[in-house]
């Protein structure tokens, strides 16, 4: 091969590499990007804990009846632990409609044991939880699917906002918030 014949490979491969791009990263919130016009910063949840294919930092989609496919290019903003602390609390407190006082003593652990959507576009959150006050404790899980609006990543996620928001009026209609708070 010549030296000519060479360097124009070369500069071919090179010019082929240079138009090849890896697709964007994207990166969400588990928010719904609205206020509850009630938010005084009140942490009910005390602890979330995800099954470790959730804590990959990347969404995830259910392939297969035993496959899940964890996004290359679809991340959590923040660790989904702390998204779903807030986006639970946000909602909760919307729904409960706390005092202060009501707040300080109450402290909710969430159990998550399916959080996904799949190929079909059917999103899953199945949890148990467990709250604490000075009533006691009282314990329950969730377990609901729905569908997404359209598909793609960030129906996926707009989909699991909804079901964390659901989640949260279903454990606040569950807890008696009387007096003993």
């Amino acid at each position: 091969m010549s030296i000519k014949a060479l360097v124009v490979s070369l500069i071919c491969f090179i010019s082929l590499c240079a138009c090849t791009t890896a697709p964007t990263p994207r990166y969400y919130l588990l928010d719904s990007g609205v206020e509850n016009g009630v938010q005084k910063n009140y942490r009910k949840v005390s602890r979330v804990r995800l099954p470790s294919y959730l804590q990959t930092g990347s969404l995830v989609l259910q392939v297969g009846p035993q496959e899940m496919r964890v996004a290359s290019f679809h991340f959590w903003a923040e660790s989904l632990e702390q998204g779903f602390e807030r986006a639970f609390d946000s909602s909760f407190e919307g729904a409960a409609k706390l005092s202060e006082q009501q707040a300080d003593k109450l402290r909710i652990v969430i159990d998550v044991k399916r959080f996904h959507g799949n190929l079909d576009a059917q999103v899953t959150l199945m949890a148990d939880w467990r709250a604490t006050s000075r009533c006691g404790d009282v314990e329950g899980s969730y377990g609901h699917s729905i569908r997404q609006d359209t598909s793609g990543y960030p129906a996926l996620v707009a989909a699991q906002v909804k079901l964390v928001e659901m989640m949260a009026r279903d454990v606040s209609g569950k807890l008696k918030l009387g007096s003993c708070l």
